[in-house]
């Protein structure tokens, strides 16, 4: 999910936007998935491409958006300086 809608969590981590604890929570709120079968259909049909946000039903979809947001900031940033 995290790749489709553009979010690296391996460098949301290593830049401190995204610790440990938040990480091992996002991986249980998607193994408790209330229907898998459904998430897994929406990646299928936005295989290859980024999407502008998760799916409203995603339990990561708050955190998907505050890490969208991060990383833009940081690029805006990265363009200024």
């Amino acid at each position: 999910m995290a790749e489709t809608v553009g979010v690296d969590l391996s460098h949301s981590l290593a830049v401190g936007h995204l610790s440990g604890e938040d990480w091992r929570g996002m991986v249980m709120r998607c193994t408790q998935c209330a229907d898998p079968v459904a998430c897994q259909g929406w990646l299928a049909t936005h295989q290859g491409e980024t999407v502008v946000a998760a799916p409203a039903w995603c339990r990561n979809e708050a955190q998907m958006r505050r890490l969208q947001v991060t990383a833009r900031d940081d690029a805006d940033k990265d363009e200024v300086a």
